[in-house]
This record gives structure tokens, C-alpha cells and sequence, in this order.
């Protein structure tokens, strides 16, 4: 009797939000593992790689408040429009052969990035209903990291294809964001329209507005999530390199075992999360991730990376959904593009700052070193959750 009177989760405003970000997460998941190749193809070294993957997060990071306050003043939908045009104008610059247009084109998906982001998770804490919100964001995160299951794979083999190369997988990102752009434009935008996202009043003064960008209650959210972010360009982006050193083969099947195991442990989690509390989902995820990474530090193999493509996927993609859920239940009503905003610089941090991070070990200490740092930063968070266990292992009183 309780179980049919639970709020539906799948709205054609739902299913419709899901379908735009999932086609933006399918060009991004072309150009995850294409990048860095591509940086070393125009001759340049992996810490350069780091430089350009970080490009990509700046404007994303530095400007993702302030998308977050026109998400809130303006629309959700339309600001998710507009960042899936941008992301398609920079993935066409790409194509552009020359280093210098890599900054550009990185820079300019980065700003789209935002506004996708921010505009995707501002509709999704809308329309979740309040009960259920951690099984809304497992399917919502599962069905965007879906793109990991295939397009990775998809990128590398476009570019060993007879009639593929660079340019095809570029080309194969710009057609992606153009339709979820369409998507967000002709079909999204209207029917949140209707559903009245809530917007607050614009700030009266420049100084207002600046103290009202960042909405501090989901800090500790933003900061969970930033723990397995930081982590993964290790683990995603830079493992063909790591694979192409070690001279291991076949190592595109890793982001087809990785986007399955993300899909199957999102909802499934995220529900449990409504129920126990989001720390009950986080610890297991951690040490998945951490058990995961160690594999592959010290006993690199194929096999070894498939398991950890098995216990990365399921760890990084809950701890994501949980931390998700956790940053809507801190959110305020009114002020959901905001805080929703500040939870979302969690992921610029993992591109940009992580990237950075992972490139520059690689070229000072090695690929070893690398990964030791991924696990540092892991058990960083993992001490973080604990120190908060008590508000985690709870049920979170959620707002309405």
C-alpha cells in the first residue's frame, strides 16, 4: 500500500532531461580517452595533455556559480540548451589541426559544460520527488554514465578504423551535442517551463550577487563527490597511455565492463541511500575504488584492469549518486541552480584539477605514481565520510 503511493520518478520531463545529458555524456565519452592521444599525435607530452584537459575545467569551474544564479533567474532547461551549442561549436574546433585550436575548443566545451551540467541537475532536483531522490539520481547518473559503456570503445576504435581517424570522432561529438541540444530546445525546455522550476529574484548589486554565487550547505556534498572525481582521470583519460606502455592490449573493453558496472549500481544503491542513510552506499564504494586502482598498480594486466573497470564503475558511480542525493537534500528550494551549481564544481575539480594532477605525476614520477596518488586522494575521502558518519549514516531529513 506504501510502495503505490510513492511519487513517479519517470515524467516525460524525467525521461526527456535523462536523453538530452545522456547524448552531451556520449561526446564527452568519445573525447575522454581521444584527447590526451590526440595531444601526443600534434607531438606534445601527457603533462600538456594534463595542461589541455584542464583548459576544459576552468571556465567551467570559474563560471559555474554564476550559471547556477541564471539557471535560478532565468531557466534550468534553457541554460542546458545553451551549454549543449557550445559544447558542439567547441568539439567542431577540434578538428582545426593545430595545437593552439585544442586550448579553444577545450575552453570553449568547458563553459558548455557548465551550463549543461548545472542546467540538468537544477531540472533533475526539481522534478524528483522528495522521498525518492537518491533512486532519481541513481537512474538519472546510471543512464548518463551509460555513455562510458560503449562510447570510449567506440572512440578508440573510430580512430584505428580504415576510414576513421581524429576527425571522426570529432565530427561524432558535435553530431551528439546538436541533438541534445535540439532535445533541450524544441521538447525540455517547455515542459519545465510549465513545471515551474523555481527561480529566485536577480541580486540588486554586483556585491550581493557575488556573496550569493556559492550556496555553502552542500560544501560537504561538493566535497565528497570531489574525493572520487579527483581520482578518475587516472583511472579513464590517461589508462590507453598507461596500457600502450605497458605494451597491454584490448584495453577498450575496460570502459565496456566499467559502464556496466556503473549502470547496474546506481539505482540499485541510490535507492538503499533513500532508505539507510548515504554513508552506508559511500564506505563500500571507497574501498571498491581504492581496491580497484591497487589492482592495477601493482599487478598490471588486462584481466586486472577489467576487475578494476568492475570495481571502479560500481564505486565511483554510486559514491557520485549518493553524494547527488545528498546535495538536493541539503539544497535550498529556492535556491536550487545555486546549490546545485556548487555541488557540480565537484566534477570540474576531478577534470580539471585531477587531470593536471595525473599529468604531471606521469611526467615526474611515473604512471606508479600516479595511480598511488589516485589512492591517496580516495582514502582522503574515505576519512572525510567517516568523519561525517554520523550525518551520513542517517536518514537526512529532505527539503520540500
Amino acid at each position: 500500500m506504501v510502495e503505490a503511493a510513492r511519487p513517479p520518478i519517470w515524467t516525460r520531463a524525467y525521461v526527456l532531461l535523462c536523453l538530452a545529458v545522456f547524448l552531451s555524456y556520449a561526446q564527452m565519452a568519445l573525447l575522454v580517452p581521444t584527447i590526451p592521444l590526440y595531444v601526443v599525435h600534434l607531438g606534445h607530452s601527457a603533462f600538456l595533455a594534463g595542461i589541455v584537459l584542464m583548459s576544459f575545467s576552468l571556465p567551467s569551474f570559474s563560471l559555474r556559480p554564476l550559471v547556477g544564479s541564471l539557471a535560478d533567474s532565468w531557466s534550468a532547461a534553457g541554460v542546458l540548451t545553451l551549454g549543449s551549442l557550445l559544447i558542439a561549436a567547441g568539439s567542431s574546433i577540434y578538428m582545426v589541426p593545430a595545437f593552439a585550436a585544442v586550448f579553444v575548443a577545450s575552453a570553449a566545451r568547458g563553459l558548455g559544460w557548465a551550463g549543461l551540467n548545472t542546467g540538468g541537475y537544477t531540472v533533475l532536483a526539481h522534478l524528483a520527488p522528495a522521498a525518492r531522490r537518491g533512486e532519481a539520481a541513481g537512474y538519472y547518473s546510471s543512464l548518463t554514465g551509460a555513455a562510458s559503456l560503449a562510447f570510449p570503445a567506440v572512440a578508440l576504435w573510430l580512430l584505428s578504423a580504415p576510414h576513421g581517424g581524429y576527425n571522426a570522432v570529432f565530427l561524432a561529438a558535435v553530431l551528439f551535442a546538436i541533438l541534445s541540444a535540439s532535445i533541450g530546445f524544441i521538447a525540455l525546455r517547455p515542459l519545465v517551463s510549465i513545471a515551474r522550476v523555481v527561480r529566485r529574484a536577480p541580486a540588486a548589486g554586483l556585491l550581493s550577487a557575488a556573496v550569493g554565487l556559492i550556496d555553502r550547505g552542500v560544501l560537504l556534498a561538493t566535497a565528497l563527490n570531489a574525493s572520487v572525481t579527483l581520482s578518475q582521470p587516472a583511472i579513464t583519460a590517461f589508462l590507453p597511455l598507461y596500457a600502450r606502455h605497458l605494451g597491454i592490449q584490448g584495453v577498450g573493453l575496460f570502459y565496456v565492463v566499467a559502464g556496466a558496472s556503473d549502470i547496474l549500481s546506481r539505482p540499485l544503491f541510490g535507492r538503499a541511500g533513500d532508505r539507510v542513510g548515504r554513508g552506508y552506499s559511500m564506505l563500500p564504494s571507497y574501498l571498491a575504488q581504492i581496491a580497484g586502482v591497487a589492482l592495477i598498480l601493482f599487478w598490471p594486466s588486462l584481466q586486472t584492469i577489467l576487475v578494476c573497470g568492475v570495481l571502479n564503475g560500481a564505486g565511483s558511480a554510486v559514491n557520485s549518486a549518493s553524494a547527488m542525493a545528498l546535495g538536493m537534500d541539503l539544497a535550498d528550494p529556492r535556491r536550487r541552480g545555486a546549490a546545485m551549481a556548487t555541488f557540480s564544481l565537484s566534477f570540474q575539480m576531478g577534470s580539471g584539477i585531477g587531470s593536471l594532477m595525473a599529468g604531471s605525476l606521469i611526467t615526474f614520477v611515473g604512471f606508479q605514481g600516479m595511480y598511488a596518488g589516485s589512492i591517496a586522494v580516495l582514502t582522503c575521502g574515505l576519512g572525510l565520510a567517516l568523519a561525517n558518519w554520523r550525518r551520513l549514516a542517517g536518514v537526512i531529513p529532505v527539503a520540500v
